[in-house]
């Protein structure tokens, strides 16, 4: 018919497929006979790339098909930067955006948008194998959740950036977190020109005209520093009058949003801040003005790392500074009985002790004791002052040049800390609330120093009434593994009761206890040794020849919490050791092997049981551990840690207004993880983050400046979080977010198997009176008798001490100081009336006094302070009334060189991860 009407097949076929021609009713005819069979057209497209064709026919059918496809991905492509979705300024790198960004959140986004390029990439991407393995459940993962979907997302926006420049937002995180993970300049400068991340200059550059104003660039410049291509100019903007020839880099601008955050935490009153040293350690290859080194081209230069930490459940009643004054006022003394555990306390403490005796069998007896995992969990003992599990907010400061060894050092943190904040402490609402400083025990002391000096001699913002320092636990945990260290060491090798004698068996390096090794290799050996001790003895009280024929013996959880009470009333029993040492004072032979090796058990289990009831947040329970640290403080020679667990005792139990006790135990820890033993103390927090200031983010070479390093700090927290986010991302799962072996627990089977054999062959907790000894091998003091003597009894009861230096600063604060009476000579009132400074409202008139109760000097001040030169106060209101010489004399002021127990920075990367 076609023929006939002198019609070809293309004129024909043109006609009848071609929408426009709606002649004849052909619309509903081509629908009702070609396209309403779902399959039919899909066959005559086929029809045309069949093999049976001709090779022209297929070259150009299958030509137009790609060039079809290729029409359609970049019409995708124009969308996508039209849109803006994939675009990302540099004032957009906010905290927040930062920790709201997720590449998984993308793929969704490009299956919407970009349906036929993303199609195409996956089944290049997808092999005949994958396709036909993959489940219909693989495939919905494999969307979400696989590395093909984060390969396809890093794909897709590699190849829309070089569409255009403008769609750089993955490749500006993917920059920031290689710096976050302390990739090199050359790294990234390489993987920018690749298009996988954006250029290291964008990341790192400072705006033009920025100070310490933390002034944002304009929030409509996009942040690459290359020029953008013609599809640039399908989002007009709207002209500046004036604009800036640099803006800030990412970097600037997350520390600024960081350091914003900061601020709004602290307007609110309701927080917590620590600080502490870090020390810098540059390479010094050519000398420049203030970076001059030694022969050696290495230069130390000293600064303080700050943090601020919102509170947790935090009221305002916590912070009413002049509730608090009047609760010093009206507070007594420091009692014996305060400090001296009640027979109700001993017992709760013995628990504990227990507590810890069943934690490690569980921990370390090996499969057959990890069953009760569960039940152990269960049966820990209540504490009503639990902290609940909560998520801490951190806020890092500007690591600023100020050596804080000193005390003026510690007035110009606490000042450079008001001004990052932007706090005025001559403002009313300042002097309302207390602020909250927590640290180590010579950082805390300085504090109080200054307290002790400006009493009576200032008042209001001067005077420091609203400062009230705390002491933390990372840096008390480090005093006490010195004192036992210390004590248990030994004189000679062969005392199986000693530490050292530990130390060879496990083949460690050897240490002198005069200048000790950092404090996670001397922690590390306490615990190892404990844990091998623990052990031993239940082998021995069960008669069972191996850990595993012990674990079938002991059937049931009651069973085990038995057998822990007996052990540890057996072999960490200090009556037996009192018996025995009398028995040799009466001419007896006693065992000073069983005698050391029981007390070492109690000891280390004592250091142990802290560790655990800072992980768990057991705040009413640390308050034991405190009492009993003061004792081992003082009779281990660390009396200046002694008095900080007096001061502590004391303010919780009679000084400190209720409300703010409360938050005092809600708040001396943080938990930085929100899991339920992801507790930390604050200055343990704060090495962590000089540990990453120091070994990460520091500037090397001639770009170290303690500028940079004032703005990298801030950001430290949020890197760190985007780092492990990706991390987990990647992998899968969320426990792969620590990459590596940093912060997994070392494999300690066969060190304590190696103590165990050695316990055994020594017979170290067998009571034999016939064993021979070598003749250094001496009697350990029991640090818990020993220290209550001296804390109650002798010419320097500490006890008596601190009441009596406390007393004498309520006296000093009681003293109306007389700067208010002192006329004003530049600027004296036109009545000739002397000018008095308002009263703070709330706070109880001071009363004066008798001078001579002003003068008269604390007892116990006869040890020296540990303080360097005399450096000239930056604090220029103050440096009139007293200098540093004067603090050396003045209550409170708990400070030696000696009782420094370890160099806080030669911690470094090996921290403890438990």
């Amino acid at each position: 018919m076609l023929v006939d009407s002198h019609i070809s097949l293309a004129e024909f076929l043109l006609v009848v497929l071609d929408p426009a021609v709606r002649e004849h009713d052909l619309k509903k005819t081509r629908w009702q006979d070609l396209f309403a069979d779902r399959t039919t057209l899909e066959r005559i497209l086929g029809f045309f790339v069949s093999p049976l064709q001709s090779k022209d026919v297929q070259t150009r059918t299958r030509n137009w098909m790609v060039a079809y496809v290729a029409r359609l991905a970049g019409l995708e492509g124009r969308r996508i930067t039209e849109d803006g979705w994939m675009r990302s300024s540099t004032a957009d790198m906010t905290k927040r955006e930062v920790l709201e960004f997720d590449m998984l959140d993308l793929y969704p986004r490009f299956q919407r948008e970009a349906p036929v390029t993303l199609q195409v990439n996956e089944m290049f991407a997808t092999s005949l194998k994958q396709a036909k393995q993959q489940s219909e459940r693989a495939k919905l993962q494999k969307q979400y959740v696989s590395p093909m979907a984060q390969l396809l997302t890093q794909s897709m926006s590699g190849l829309l950036r070089a569409h255009s420049r403008m769609n750089n937002k993955v490749a500006n995180f993917n920059g920031l977190y290689l710096y976050a993970t302390g990739a090199q300049r050359q790294t990234i400068s390489v993987l920018s020109h690749l298009g996988y991340c954006c250029s290291y200059p964008l990341l790192v550059r400072k705006g033009e005209g920025d100070d310490e104003s933390d002034e944002e660039g304009d929030d409509n410049a996009y942040s690459d520093d290359e020029p953008l291509d013609d599809d640039a100019t399908t989002t007009p903007r709207t002209p500046k009058a004036k604009r800036p020839t640099r803006l800030p880099g990412i970097i600037q601008v997350l520390s600024s949003s960081c350091m914003d955050d900061a601020r709004r935490v602290a307007a609110k009153g309701k927080y917590k801040t620590a600080y502490d040293n870090v020390v810098i350690s540059l390479n010094v290859s050519e000398q420049t003005v203030a970076h001059k080194g030694t022969y050696s081209a290495h230069t130390v230069e000293s600064g303080t790392a700050m943090t601020v930490v919102d509170g947790h459940r935090a009221t305002d009643a916590a912070f009413d500074s002049a509730e608090a004054e009047k609760s010093f006022l009206a507070a007594g003394p420091l009692l014996r009985g305060d400090v001296i555990f009640t027979r109700e306390e001993q017992a709760l403490w013995d628990d504990l002790q227990v507590e810890t005796v069943e934690w490690v069998i569980v921990r370390f007896g090996g499969d057959g004791f990890a069953r009760f995992d569960t039940q152990m969990r269960a049966a820990a003992r209540h504490d009503p002052h639990q902290v609940e599990v909560h998520k801490s907010d951190i806020h890092p400061l500007r690591t600023a040049p100020i050596d804080e060894a000193s005390i003026t050092g510690n007035i110009d943190v606490v000042n450079e800390i008001h001004k990052q904040l932007k706090l005025d402490p001559n403002s009313p609402e300042f002097l309302a609330k207390l602020r909250i400083f927590l640290g180590d025990q010579l950082t805390i002391s300085r504090i109080r120093s200054v307290i002790g000096a400006r009493a009576g001699h200032e008042r209001d913002a001067e005077g420091w009434r609203w400062a009230k320092p705390i002491p933390a636990f990372f840096h008390t945990d480090m005093a006490g593994v010195s004192c036992v260290l210390t004590e248990h060491w030994g004189k000679g090798s062969r005392d199986p009761g000693s530490l050292s004698f530990d130390n060879i068996v496990l083949d460690r390096k050897p240490i002198v206890t005069t200048s000790l090794p950092p404090f996670h290799t001397c922690r590390h050996l306490i615990f190892t040794s404990l844990y091998a001790r623990v052990l031993s003895c239940l082998q021995k009280n069960t008669g069972a020849s191996s850990l595993d024929e012990c674990a079938k013996s002991i059937l049931t959880w009651d069973e085990l919490q038995t057998q822990a009470k007996a052990l540890y009333s057996t072999y960490a029993s200090t009556r037996k050791v009192a018996e025995l040492r009398r028995e040799r004072e009466h001419g007896g032979k006693g065992d000073v092997v069983f005698e050391n090796s029981s007390l070492l058990l109690r000891d280390s289990l004592g250091i142990r049981t802290f560790s655990r009831l800072i992980k768990s947040g057991r705040s009413g329970h640390i308050i034991l551990a405190l009492k009993w640290f003061a004792l081992v403080f003082k009779a281990g020679g660390c009396p200046k840690y002694a008095r900080e667990m007096l001061y502590l005792i004391h303010h919780l139990q009679r000084v400190w207004p209720a409300a703010f006790r409360d938050f005092v135990l809600n708040n001396w820890f943080v938990n930085p993880t929100g899991t339920q033993d992801g507790f930390v103390s604050l200055d343990h927090m704060q090495e962590h983050l000089n540990f990453w200031i120091k070994k990460i983010y520091v500037a090397h070479g001639s770009n170290a400046s303690w500028e940079w390093l004032g703005t990298i700090s801030p950001c430290i927290d949020v890197l760190r979080k985007l780092a492990n986010r990706m991390h987990a991302r990647v992998l899968g799962n969320t426990r792969s977010s620590y990459q590596g072996r940093k912060h997994t627990s070392p494999d300690l089977k066969k060190d304590i198997n190696s103590l165990m054999e050695s316990l055994e062959r020594t017979k170290a907790y067998d009571i034999d009176r016939e064993r021979v000894v070598s003749e250094d091998t001496e009697p350990v003091p029991d640090l818990v008798s020993k220290g209550l003597q001296m804390m109650t009894h002798g010419p320097s009861a500490t006890i008596k001490e601190y009441s009596a230096e406390f007393a004498t600063l309520q006296a000093r604060v009681r003293v109306r100081p007389l700067q208010p009476f002192i006329p004003n000579t530049t600027s004296a009132p036109a009545d000739g009336s002397r000018a008095q400074r308002p009263h703070q409202a709330g706070v109880p008139a001071p009363v004066a006094v008798d001078a001579r109760e002003d003068e008269t000097r604390a007892p116990g001040q006869s040890e020296e302070s540990r303080s360097g030169a005399s450096t000239p106060s930056s604090d220029a209101s103050t440096a009139s009334f007293f200098d540093e010489r004067e603090f050396d004399e003045l209550c409170l002021s708990f400070v030696e060189e000696a009782d420094v127990v370890l160099d806080h920075d030669a911690i470094g990367g090996q921290l403890d991860d438990e």
